[in-house]
């Protein structure tokens, strides 16, 4: 404990460098700050529009159940003043057991600048008006003026001028409510008018305070900003002017910021050190990141919560968890001070948890008690809170409990800059926690004496020694001894985690009662291994037993009876003398193994077979060598089922001819599954190879090679089944009505002049794909390179090489070196973060060592648009990687459209603004999305939808307005039907005894069909969190019985009409491509056999059903490398995963996703070479 009071002693001068910082004088800050809402002095789920004046909160998931508040920049000292707040949107939420006039409020009012913002109106220092009506003032409610909602504008006035008492008031739009409070603003009272500056400066002001819960809400602090001043007072921000204003606390500088680690066993005292902390260092405004924060927003009592909200807390709980997560994440992108108040034992938990907090100072503090403290705390705060946690859990803790080393000691692999012990050492800890750990481990599992013969008090107490047990020792017999010694036997312990069961009823305890067992009480006891537990006999209901918290042990001369009695005639038993305070009994006893998990059994045999025998791991390695190497061999080697070019001049007439247009992801993925035989497939595309495009930006700086990535499109196909055919050849014109295709071969394939050709069909698939979309932005085609094709790749490649050569060359001054290595990017989609990440690391890692010089030079600037990069991810996501390319160096400036490019500059005009500024560069590259490619565009005048940016195709992927031509991927998109559309065929369709209503047994009958047709519907019902039909039902008649719902078209209308609101375009990436592919070609597969029994949905206006289902695309997760070794990873369920072990599963994904054995091998090989000698450098 001593070191960490030296580390952080502070006097008065060290108090006046606080890491906050703010003013003493409202002149100094004239004309330099204005009034809005404050992001260091808000909850981390606070949410402050780029105005500063608009706030909310986040509401998603368990968010809806917090309450979230934020305070102003500028408080005041006197003078009367008064500053708007208007409610402006309600934000949806689904919280069923809380009543409707309790999810969506607002508390509006005023705090000092030390108080909590999370207890508005609940502390002496601060006072709020509710929607509800009431008046708040130290936990306090009194009814007060009116209830307010969206739209309504309240306006707080305070005056601080009046005497003796100061006093605050509000208004409802216009209309005022009086006076809520007096209150003594002085030197004995809150010590803002007429009071010497505290300690800290904004200890003494007053400042605005919006507490908010589900709602959006505008401030107004001036009368610029809509504020209408009640009359007598001024607008807020006029307190500037007046010399009555001081700063509230501002952000740290990021180094100067700590992150405390608490580590520590449940109940060891955590929380309260961390609170001690907090209070004892109040300038440095620690958050106290950990389950208490989140219930405290969420206004739970603090006392016996478990008890108070009975089941509903342990569903606030579970929301709980989800929170803290989320909450840790925002907190790596805030510069503020934070303690982390968890267990913490697990080490790659502590990693995981520190790693975003790459400039803080990491600091772990470990509370470890001496075990029988630990016990009576553990007591203690059951009794006083009703917190417990399971024994399964506490001892799972314990076994993988590792005692943190800051990152300078030997072999350490944490990021803790120091450690500290606030109770006992390091050596002492370690000592404590190896017998723990000791008492958890047996090795003789199959001895019956084996058999656990521990039953501890306390939930926190392991099985003591064995010296302890029956037989007993006067050592044991002290009060205070410790329960866990050194000297624990392995025939004490069976399994390495005790279990909680009920006491055996021969040693229940009786209050103030002393209990004899006989020989009687032995039948009671069940053989070993006769149930769950090791220790069998006749127990009683835990319910009824209660549970076991005593203070302190019984001093007797035998510690608590264990065991069960041996199969012969039992020992004599000692008496028990009980506490008249101790409650019945709480007890732990080892599960036996259990003979119905024979999974288990098996791979505990399997290891040992290869621990035991090292041979058989060296056979495991050939055996998959060698099966991995067949495989490869046999995917490399010729087919004899591939017919010659002379026997597919003469095809079966009676073939349908497929046409396939491009050889990209659509294209391939429909290739590589179609296996219907009795078509004639012909294959036409510019290139002759599959190029895996997701790794272009590897390409360009070398991480892999070009021809590591393509596939041969023959090489695909050779093997199939399928009549398959290849033309390399470029279509420019679809004639759709004569189903005719008009072709010209590439120029290197020109022979005799015979360029162009005509193809008929059958049946067309389109699939090829889209091309940059220069939004016509001059100079772009000319000055650009674009990241589409493999070529593209290979130029930037040469073109990165070519500017560092340049800029070697000893004729050139600093500006010129500086204007050749400055690379442009323009996009922040993921191609362009990943080519800008790519880059990074090639000249900081490869070129600065080949270059030395030059480094100081290189400048990488990525331009977007809009107002984040990689708005398409999660926004934590964005956060960290325009938090990280800043560290790294990438100027990211986003907001900032380009307007023009020339040989020499960049132009670009600011979206907020309007300001053009310009910038030289050596390279740009052009990744702004995509545009129609002119044979779509042809296509699309002919058949009507010239309007359009991309083919318009059904849910069966077939081209509206053709027959038998589908589109996939970039070139199309998905026209989902509206349900509205088909509302009332639907209706007539479910009501099949015409009677004009729909019951909801009737409307179950076709749900799974409309859910297939219209996957908006399924969609909805999981946005709104509907557990069936019947709740979306129930939306248009109220609340009422479900067997009594009958709805008719108007209402059955009403119940749908929001439905459509799901409906968005798929994006336009490789996944959805590769998924259409397969769909269509298992289509084409069935297509005889859907004819005669259709699989598809019912056809809500016709008869019958549709052939095929209608294709769903299924989202399975998205990666953005962000340079370093570390990837943003996006995957189903709100799952986010940032850093090394994403980059890991980036590389496992991508070498999967490969399209054969040869690239799989070839791009493993090349990020091994990368690992192993670095990027190659040469350009060729």
């Amino acid at each position: 404990m001593a070191s960490i009071k030296r580390r952080h002693q502070e006097d008065d001068h060290e108090a006046k460098k606080a890491k906050f910082s703010c003013v003493s004088d409202a002149s100094e800050v004239k004309g330099q700050h204005q009034v809005v809402l404050n992001p260091a002095d808000c909850d981390l789920d606070f949410k402050i529009e780029s105005d500063g004046l608009r706030g909310s909160a986040l509401y998603e998931q368990g968010f809806a159940y917090c309450w979230s508040g934020a305070r102003a920049t500028v408080g005041i000292t006197g003078g009367k003043y008064c500053f708007g707040c208007k409610i402006i949107s309600l934000q949806p939420v689904e919280m069923n057991d809380t009543a409707p006039d309790q999810q969506h409020l607002c508390r509006l009012g005023i705090s000092i600048g030390d108080s909590p913002v999370g207890n508005l109106g609940e502390t002496k220092q601060s006072f709020g008006f509710g929607g509800t009506g009431k008046f708040s003032n130290a936990g306090k409610f009194s009814d007060y003026g009116e209830k307010f909602g969206i739209g309504d504008t309240i306006v707080c006035a305070v005056n601080l001028e009046s005497n003796p008492l100061a006093s605050i008031g509000f208004s409802k739009n216009g209309k005022w409510l009086g006076t809520a409070i007096q209150f003594d603003a002085g030197p004995r009272g809150l010590g803002v008018v007429d009071s010497p500056l505290g300690k800290l400066r904004w200890e003494s002001a007053l400042f605005p305070h919006v507490l908010l819960k589900n709602v959006e809400v505008q401030l107004q602090f001036s009368v610029e900003e809509g504020l209408v001043p009640e009359e007598g007072f001024k607008p807020w921000a006029t307190a500037l002017d007046d010399n009555n204003a001081l700063i509230g606390p501002t952000f740290n500088n990021v180094r100067d910021c700590e992150v405390m680690m608490m580590v520590g066993l449940p109940a060891s005292g955590k929380s309260t050190w961390a609170k001690k902390w907090a209070d004892q260092h109040p300038e440095k405004r620690y958050i106290l990141l950990g389950t208490n924060l989140i219930l405290d927003q969420m206004k739970l009592p603090g006392l016996l919560r478990k008890h108070n909200y009975g089941q509903r807390f342990d569903c606030l709980m579970d929301q709980a968890t989800g929170i803290f997560n989320i909450l840790l994440s925002r907190a790596a992108t805030i510069p503020r001070n934070y303690i982390i108040d968890q267990t913490n034992v697990y080490k790659n938990a502590r990693k995981r948890k520190l790693k975003p907090f790459v400039y803080s100072q990491k600091i772990a503090v470990v509370v470890f008690p001496r075990p029988e403290e630990l016990q009576r705390r553990s007591a203690e705060r059951f009794r006083e809170m009703g917190k417990e946690v399971p024994a399964d859990a506490v001892n799972e803790m314990l076994a993988n409990f590792i005692l943190p080393t800051s990152k300078n000691m030997p072999g350490s692999e944490e990021f803790f800059d120091e450690v500290i012990f606030v109770e006992l050492d390091r050596a002492e800890s370690q000592r404590y926690l190896d017998g723990m750990k000791r008492a958890l481990t047996s090795e003789s599992r199959d001895n019956l004496t084996s058999f656990s013969k521990a039953i501890t008090a306390p939930p926190h107490v392991l099985p003591s020694s064995q010296n302890q047990g029956l037989r007993g020792v006067s050592d044991a017999r002290q009060y205070g001894n410790p329960r866990f010694i050194s000297e624990v036997h392995q025939e004490n312990m069976y399994s390495p985690l005790p279990r909680f069961v009920p006491l055996h009823r021969p040693y229940e305890s009786l209050i103030g009662e002393t209990r004899y067992p006989g020989p009687s009480s032995h039948p009671l006891h069940s053989y070993p291994g006769s149930d769950p537990y090791s220790i069998g006999g006749h127990f009683r209901d835990s319910r009824q037993m209660g549970e076991l918290f005593p203070r302190e042990y019984a001093d007797v001369a035998y510690s608590f009876p264990t065991t069960g009695p041996p199969y012969g005639t039992p020992p004599p038993r000692p008496a028990y003398q009980f506490p008249s305070n101790m409650p019945y009994g709480r007890g732990y006893a080892s599960p036996r193994p259990r003979e119905d998990m024979p999974t288990y059994a098996f791979y505990n045999r399997v290891s040992r077979l290869f621990r035991d025998h090292p041979s058989f791991s060296r056979l495991l390695v050939l055996v998959s060598v060698s099966g991995g190497s067949l495989v490869a061999y046999a995917d490399a080697s010729p087919t004899n089922g591939v017919p010659s070019l002379a026997s597919k001049a003469n095809v079966d007439e009676k073939k349908k001819k497929v046409v396939v247009l491009g050889t990209g992801w659509a294209g391939t993925s429909f290739l590589k599954n179609i296996k219907d035989p009795s078509y004639e497939v012909q294959v036409i595309s510019p290139r002759n190879y599959f190029a895996f495009t997701p790794l272009l930006p590897s390409v360009t700086c070398g991480t892999v090679e070009a021809r590591s990535i393509v596939e041969p499109i023959r090489n695909i196909v050779r093997k199939k089944r399928v009549d398959i055919r290849f033309n390399e050849a470029e279509c420019y014109k679809i004639d759709a009505k004569n189903k005719k295709l008009y072709c010209r071969s590439n120029e290197n394939n020109n022979l005799n002049g015979k360029k162009e050709f005509v193809v008929d069909y059958d049946y067309l698939v389109i699939s090829v794909g889209a091309q940059v979309n220069t939004f016509n932005t001059p100079g772009v085609v000319e000055n650009c390179h674009f990241l589409k094709e493999v070529e593209d790749a290979q130029r930037i490649r040469r073109t990165v090489i070519d500017c560092f050569e340049r800029a070697s060359l000893p004729t050139l001054d600093e500006e010129d070196r500086k204007k050749i290595l400055h690379f442009a990017i323009v996009g922040g989609g993921p191609t362009g973060v990943e080519f800008a990440a790519e880059l990074h690391d090639f000249v900081n890692e490869d070129l600065v060592k080949l270059y030395p010089g030059l480094q100081d030079f290189v400048k990488i600037t990525l331009l977007e648009a809009g107002d984040h990069i990689l708005n398409m991810f999660d926004k934590r996501i964005t956060a960290f990687a325009e938090e990280k390319f800043r560290r790294d160096g990438i100027d990211v400036k986003t907001g900032s459209m380009v307007i023009k490019v020339t040989d020499k500059e960049i132009s670009t005009k600011e979206m907020k603004n309007g300001e053009i500024s310009s910038m030289p560069y050596g390279m740009t590259v052009w990744s702004t999305g995509i545009g129609t490619r002119p044979i779509i565009k042809d296509l699309m005048t002919q058949i009507g939808q010239a309007n359009r940016r991309a083919l318009a195709t059904d849910e069966w992927l077939r081209v509206e307005g053709c027959d038998n031509v589908y589109a996939l991927g970039d070139c199309a998109t998905i026209n989902q039907r509206r349900v509205m559309e088909d509302i009332s065929a639907i209706f007539i369709k479910a009501d099949k005894d015409n009677s004009g209503t729909l019951t909801v047994k009737e409307f179950k009958e076709v749900i799974d069909d409309i859910c297939e047709r219209y996957p908006q519907v399924e969609l909805y019902l999981k946005n709104k969190q509907m557990h069936d039909i019947v709740d979306l039902l129930k939306g248009s008649k109220g609340d009422v019985a479900k067997e009594s719902i009958a709805l008719d078209i108007e209402e059955f209308k009403s119940a749908l009409s929001q439905v459509d609101s799901q409906m968005k375009n798929l994006p336009a990436t490789a996944q959805v491509a590769a998924q259409q592919g397969a769909y269509l070609a298992h289509c084409f597969n069935r297509m005889e056999e859907c004819e005669s029994n259709p699989e598809g949905p019912l056809r809500f206006r016709g008869s019958g059903r549709h052939r095929f289902r209608p294709f769903r695309y299924k989202h399975l997760g998205q990666f953005a490398p962000l340079g370093g070794e570390q990837t943003a990873a996006q995957l189903p369920g709100d799952w986010v995963s940032i850093g090394h072990s994403s980059q890991w599963l980036w590389y496992s994904v991508y070498a999967s996703k490969q399209v054969s054995w040869r690239t799989r091998a070839l791009v493993v090989t090349d990020w091994t070479r990368r690992f192993v000698f670095g990027r190659d450098s040469s350009r060729i």
